[in-house]
């Protein structure tokens, strides 16, 4: 018999602590109703509950999203409702006035209503909004959601033309020209160069199709950030971008027996073939890239100040785009035909700057039309392997001779401006010419579709999930009296009533196409907000499961913990006196 230590003691006090711990974690999860109330509970099951809950908040208001989103169509087909009621009636003033039975005195009377079911139609394309976003005064032609064109008239081409002057310069034609040979590797195919707005912090940037013989090369560009740019520098951006699509169109069309061009394999070439239409021969950059090689006074500081010179203007990787741009004017360089001694690649640069664009154009020509490799394209046409050309940039020919080669090329470019493809639109463009109302002024001049710039907000986006790519984007159309093409209607005589009737007809049919996309629109954000609903509700059912406490399983804990501690502290009390019993024998 000992008394230095009781042990029973000890151990029914260490039953009586980890009991009166699973009392206090019951008792927890009892008053909270989560079996999850702190990270020591469950550190896996907590992250993937918060997870959930993010999810979960997220859904919810996406839910409140759509269905303001189906608010504001509503609200927007409702007024298109009235608009249709409008113009029914104008069709039958219209048709009244058509009648010889009314003198042109009595057709004022026609028309006086006429006029004002217009301005009726201007003040509820002004005032219909939801929350200050007005749906009725945007951007799109009413109805032309697929931007159908329509035939210009002879003023409207003399717009055209100015506008594409003020625009476009030459940047997309002479891609398209310099590149020619792109055209010969799909024949009867016109390759277009499309114009679109683009939200977000992107200033520029290109992707190409083709599909059922048809090329598009859509470039996006950022509208309202692209104003702040200088006219050159968002040609010349353009351009890159454009070229972008070119290629894509060209060297990565995959199963029509060409060879396709591998992400990153020659990412060099892609942007320096970019950069050498969109900057090399421009201008703005042949000034900057001059100016960059005199400011230095080393090789190296001079080749350096160059390749950043080319890259400010291409993008933020300026090794990337000015080092390409150097390989590629000079691949393009060796291609034409011209031969470079191992001393001196600056020798000989006179009249080559039409010489590298025809050089490029036979590369890319091997590789469209016989299905090469880059690789082999280059050797075929330079007879030099592409490690041959680039020991050109390390070895035996210095970087000075290089950048020289450059600013000389620049030189000899000089500045082509506009006036050749002005010129040129001055015999294009006839009443056959097409105008596509997109977004702002939208025209297609030679094949290069291109869009007035300004601070444009033609759609709204509506946020229908808790990622930033869930998203449904709604159009505005301009549905007053100009966008319905009734400005300048009146029914003042029969021959202007009958003008009229047809133009009214136009647009009942635009207003029925509208109405026609909002409802669409709604249909989907009807089936948008069911998954949301479902998705919510099985995203809950298992966030649930994880963190939710069982309470009756809970209540069976809560009682045997409560009677275990109970028990455990009886016997505590027992322990405690059992060594008493040493005192009976000092009898």
């Amino acid at each position: 018999m000992i008394i230095q230590h009781n042990i029973s003691a000890l151990n029914a006090y260490r039953n009586f602590g980890r009991n009166q711990s699973d009392l206090d974690k019951s008792l927890r999860e009892l008053s909270s109703g989560y079996k999850i109330n702190r990270a020591a509970d469950d550190a896996a099951g907590l992250a993937i509950s918060e997870s959930m809950r993010n999810k979960i908040n997220g859904l919810d208001q996406a839910k409140n999203n759509a269905q303001d989103g189906i608010s504001m169509i509503q609200i927007a087909d409702g007024a298109l409702t009235e608009v249709h009621a409008m113009l029914e009636r104008g069709t039958t003033l219209a048709t009244q006035a058509a009648n010889d039975t009314y003198t042109d005195d009595v057709r004022k009377n026609i028309d006086a209503e006429f006029q004002e079911l217009k301005k009726e139609i201007d003040r509820i394309s002004e005032t219909t909004e939801f929350n200050g976003v007005h749906m009725l005064k945007g951007l799109h032609a009413a109805g032309n959601i697929d931007s159908t064109a329509s035939v210009l008239s002879d003023e409207e081409i003399e717009q055209a033309k100015k506008d594409v002057k003020n625009i476009v310069c030459n940047t997309g034609q002479s891609i398209l020209n310099t590149f020619s040979s792109l055209r010969n590797g799909y024949p009867n195919t016109d390759v277009n160069i499309t114009l679109k707005s683009l939200p977000g912090t992107t200033l520029a940037n290109a992707g190409g199709t083709m599909s059922g013989g048809k090329g598009y090369i859509v470039v996006n560009a950022d509208l309202q950030k692209i104003d702040s740019y200088s006219t050159a520098t968002y040609e010349s951006t353009l351009a890159h971008e454009m070229m972008h699509g070119v290629m894509g169109v060209a060297l990565r069309n995959a199963g029509s027996g060409m060879a396709q061009l591998k992400e990153g394999d020659n990412q060099w070439f892609v942007e320096g073939t970019a950069q050498a239409v969109g900057g090399i021969f421009s201008a703005g950059w042949n000034l900057d890239v001059r100016s960059a090689a005199n400011s230095a006074s080393t090789d190296e500081a001079r080749v350096a100040s160059v390749k950043n010179a080319l890259g400010n203007h291409g993008g933020p990787t300026s090794e990337v785009y000015g080092t390409g741009a150097l390989m590629t004017a000079y691949i393009g360089y060796l291609a034409s035909g011209s031969a470079a001694s191992d001393g001196s690649i600056a020798l000989g640069v006179t009249g080559n700057a039409s010489k590298i664009a025809t050089g490029i154009n036979n590369i890319l020509g091997e590789i469209i039309n016989n299905g090469k490799t880059l690789e082999q394209a280059i050797y075929d046409t330079t007879g030099r392997t592409e490690s041959d050309i680039m020991s050109d940039f390390s070895g035996r020919n210095s970087s000075d001779n290089l950048v020289n080669f450059l600013v000389n090329v620049s030189k000899e470019a000089g500045s082509t401006g506009c006036g050749s493809v002005v010129s040129g639109l001055n015999s294009s463009l006839s009443n056959n010419s097409y105008y596509n109302n997109y977004s702002g002024s939208t025209f297609n001049v030679l094949g290069v579709d291109a869009s007035a710039f300004g601070n444009v907000n033609s759609s709204v986006t509506l946020q229908i999930g808790p990622s930033a790519e869930e998203t449904i984007e709604i159009f505005k159309f301009d549905m007053s009296s100009e966008g319905l093409g009734l400005s300048d209607v009146d029914v003042l005589s029969r021959q202007g009533a009958n003008d009229a009737m047809g133009k009214l007809q136009e647009a009942v049919n635009s207003t029925s196409l509208t109405r026609a996309y909002f409802g669409a629109k709604q249909n989907r954000l009807e089936h948008t907000l069911n998954n949301l609903e479902v998705s919510n509700e099985n995203t809950v059912s298992a966030e649930s499961r994880i963190r939710d406490t069982d309470m009756a399983k809970s209540i069976s804990k809560h009682t045997k913990s409560n009677i275990m501690m109970q028990a455990a502290q009886s016997m505590l009390a027992q322990a405690n006196q059992s060594p008493q019993g040493v005192l009976s024998l000092l009898g």
